[in-house]
């Protein structure tokens, strides 16, 4: 008796959670159609852009559109140390109004002066590439062989070490 009891009472919780619906997720789809600009619920008009290479945080991020290079730079952290801003390599989607896919920018103006004057117009879709200065990955490179040689040098001297008190 007492297990039809329990049977009647939990059953239904049982039905009730297996046919329950699950709430459906809310996917954003917006970032993956390649549309050139995208307007919210705000009505500002935004755009996609990509940044890659030797900055804070690398990525493909929304941006306000007549954004500059400044804030641009600064909403992915910021270039690291070691970075060649003098050669920054800009990719448009479509050419600018001289007819170029690629355009070389030299950051270094603005840090030393301020001046936004020489800042390009950017455009939906454009991938900003910051590369590493040589000297910068040679020093990031040399610190890495310095741990293996390190790491050699313990197990020749374990290695020596054993070896003279086995003996």
């Amino acid at each position: 008796m007492k297990k039809q009891l329990l049977r009647i009472i939990l059953l239904p919780f049982v039905f009730s959670f297996s046919f329950s619906q699950s709430e459906v997720e809310q996917v954003d789809n917006r970032s993956n159609t390649g549309a050139r600009y995208v307007s919210g619920a705000d009505g500002i008009i935004r755009m996609y852009v990509n940044v890659w290479g030797h900055v804070g945080n690398p990525g493909r991020i929304l941006v306000d559109e007549g954004i500059d290079l400044a804030t641009l730079f600064s909403l992915t952290g910021g270039p690291q140390k070691g970075a060649n801003l003098k050669k920054i390599r800009v990719y448009h989607e479509y050419p600018n109004k001289y007819g170029n896919i690629v355009q070389v920018i030299d950051f270094t103006d603005f840090l030393n002066t301020g001046d936004r004057s020489n800042f390009i117009s950017i455009q939906p879709n454009d991938t900003f590439i910051i590369k590493q200065t040589n000297w910068s990955y040679f020093v990031e490179e040399v610190g890495t062989i310095n741990t293996v040689m390190n790491l050699i040098n313990i197990y020749l001297n374990l290695s020596n070490l054993l070896s003279i008190s086995g003996s």
